[in-house]
Parts: C-alpha cells; structure tokens; sequence
C-alpha cells in the first residue's frame, strides 16, 4: 500500500550532480503523492563495488521524469513510501520517501539527470568534487562498479545538514544518448546512523534500480 507524504516528512534534499550542489530546504508545508524508497549499504574504501545486474524487481516501482532521448531511471518503490513532486525540476527527476515515519529524518531516495561532457571518468571526477567541496561530509569512500552494465560510480558518506546528519549512499550512472553522455544521479539517505532494517531497504531498493537508455 503506498502511502502519500505528510507534511513535514520531506527532508532536506542535496542532490549532488557535476559539480554542482543544488541544496533546498523543505520545512513547515511539504505534501506529496505517491510512490518509492530509500537507504545505505557499507562498502571498504579502496575495493570494487559489487555491480548491480538489473534483473527485473518483482515489486512496486516508479520511473523518474525524463525527456525523449534522455536515459530512463525505474527505482523499486516499498510499501508505505511515497513521491514527492514538490521538488520536480529539470534536474531533480524523482523523490520518494518513507510515509510510515512520523518525523524527520525520513528515509529517502531521489534521482538526478544531467548532460555532460566527456568520458565516464571524467564525469565521475565532476562530480566527486562536488560532493567533496559543497556538502559537509565524514567518512566518504568512492569506488568504481557498474549498473545495469552502464559504468558507474558508488559513493558512501554521512552528510550533515543543519541538525541532521544522513548517512548517505549515491550512485553516479554514466549513460551514453545521441547527443552525448547523461549522468544518472540516484541518492538514497537514512538518518545516521542508519538501522538495520534501512539498511537492509536500502540494499532491497539498490538491487531492484534500472537504469535503461533512452526508449
């Protein structure tokens, strides 16, 4: 049963993208509707992240905004969460949320699309130094994997915004279109530290990701 968004359930959103922080604040009168998840797995700075083989999620799911020739995002929407459309941008493409908690921090998920330049690399390298120079972050890892056989880059970290910390868990998706490379930005944050149970959601929500080109 999907559950739409209370007021005040929506949290502070960070989306990182090419080196750009694109913070907002939601406070007092937030709503939503409907729709999809959020949370963190721990990985070793230094080793090879675990590439996600997109196999078909069995579940609830919900595509992100996008525009014709632009890569199409399907994140596994779990039972009680909802969408938020507050924040729908031509960057911010999608933000679900956990409706069955009363209060911040909510567990959430959101997902970024931008065009870039270059190669998967060097757009991986934007946006690392984004998240290193624009957001107060502890205990940050980086590590190269895949997704949905599409190169990709897995960030871990614990950002602070205002009173809150989030233990955070991105994947940067390099996907190539006719008229250059997208990068796929898909942020899932739990209050830190995380329990087990949304780290275990988090885990449930990465496994079930797509991550398609454009139709």
């Amino acid at each position: 049963m999907r559950h739409a968004l209370r007021p005040l359930l929506i949290p502070t959103l960070c989306a990182v993208g090419l080196g750009l922080a694109s913070c907002s604040e939601d406070s007092d009168d937030t709503s939503a509707d409907d729709t999809t998840a959020a949370s963190s797995a721990e990985t070793g700075s230094g080793e090879e992240a675990e590439a996600t083989d997109c196999a078909p999620y069995s579940g609830e799911t919900v595509e992100a905004n996008n525009n014709p020739g632009e890569p199409v995002v399907t994140v596994p929407v779990p039972e009680g969460w909802g969408r938020s459309t507050e924040m729908d941008s031509e960057m911010i493409r999608l933000m679900i949320g956990d409706g069955n908690v009363s209060e911040p921090p909510v567990p959430n998920v959101n997902v970024v699309m931008e065009q870039g330049d270059g190669e998967p690399e060097d757009l991986f390298a934007q946006s690392l130094d984004g998240v290193e120079n624009s957001l107060e972050t502890e205990d940050l890892t980086s590590e190269e994997t895949s997704l949905c056989d599409f190169p990709a880059m897995r960030l871990d970290y614990v950002q602070t915004q205002g009173n809150i910390e989030w233990d955070t868990t991105q994947y940067m998706v390099s996907v190539p279109a006719e008229d250059g490379q997208y990068l796929a930005t898909i942020t899932l944050m739990a209050g830190d530290p995380a329990s087990e149970e949304d780290l275990a959601l988090r885990q449930e929500i990465i496994d079930g990701i797509e991550v398609a080109e454009a139709d």
